[in-house]
């Protein structure tokens, strides 16, 4: 488990996967916050007299949009079983306009660990003045091999995850599964929160699907909290060529979970394990009904 004061509740965060064997690069360039207008001034008391914030919050809020204090980040890194082994804040101060690069890899050779598969959890001090808690900026991950390079870019966030708030669950789709002599999808999933105590494993479960009434199922497997857990489509549905061998070795997947949120993150590798391509996906929007 993280410790309780890992990051403060109104502090954007952003968790991106870490992969063994390869260079973790994760960047961001800050963004100029649009000029403050009567509006956005009005904002924060808005909020304040509809009881969606506290006093406290408020005024923080108001200090960040009239003051615009430097931006500070702040590194996680747990592995794979979701074991915390590192947590520290980087030197530097930044503004707008500057750009914030750590070497994934370095850093965690510098702490004396291992690079391993896990999860590596950037955190700053406040969001953008004009957008109060929310992202600084995209941040990207680049995973750079021996001779391929992906990644995919996201924003920092500062809402609830599963922190006590009611989720009814997640729901994923991966539009383009592909098994074949080329290539292997693989599913990622991250179980995120808000809560740096939060402390609960998960297992969604996934249908791989030829068609929409034509599909087997499984369970992923268990994500400990605050990690993330790859799976190829083999490594889940073990027949899945021969599943997938009448429409050429395409289908699609609906991953599904109950009473959490989860991150997911689509990747492709080639059948030797280099790893091909990679990208963020977004919950679908049904993931507040119930999937039949």
């Amino acid at each position: 488990m993280l410790d309780a004061n890992a990051w403060k509740r109104h502090e954007p965060r952003v968790y991106f996967p870490v992969f063994a064997g390869v260079e973790n690069h994760v960047d961001i360039t800050l963004q100029e916050p649009l000029p403050v207008t009567v509006r956005k001034l009005g904002a924060p008391l808005y909020h304040w007299i509809k009881k969606r914030k506290a006093l406290c919050g408020t005024l923080r809020d108001y200090a960040i949009l009239l003051a615009n204090p430097k931006y500070c980040f702040k590194g996680l890194f747990v592995n794979s079983l979701g074991a915390p082994l590192i947590s520290e804040a980087f030197d530097g101060e930044y503004r707008a306009g500057d750009y914030f690069h750590v070497n994934v890899n370095a850093w965690l050779q510098a702490h004396g660990c291992a690079v391993e598969d896990g999860t590596f959890i950037l955190v700053a001090n406040h969001g953008r003045p004009d957008l109060f808690n929310s992202s600084p900026g995209n941040a990207t991950l680049r995973i750079v091999g021996q001779d391929t390079v992906a990644g995919y870019r996201t924003g920092f966030f500062c809402r609830a995850l599963n922190d006590g708030k009611k989720h009814f669950g997640f729901t994923g789709l991966n539009p383009q599964i592909e098994v074949s002599e080329n290539a292997v999808a693989s599913l990622m999933f991250v179980n995120h929160s808000s809560d740096p105590s939060y402390d609960r494993p998960v297992n969604p479960t996934v249908r791989l699907h030829r068609s929409v009434d034509d599909y087997i199922e499984a369970p992923f497997g268990e994500i400990p909290p605050h990690s993330a857990m790859e799976r190829t489509i083999t490594d889940i549905f073990p027949d899945a060529a021969a599943f997938l061998q009448a429409t050429n070795g395409k289908g699609y997947s609906v991953t599904s979970l109950k009473g959490a949120s989860l991150a997911s993150v689509h990747i492709l590798r080639r059948p030797d394990g280099a790893l091909l391509s990679m990208e963020h996906s977004r919950p679908a929007y049904p993931n507040i009904v119930k999937y039949r």
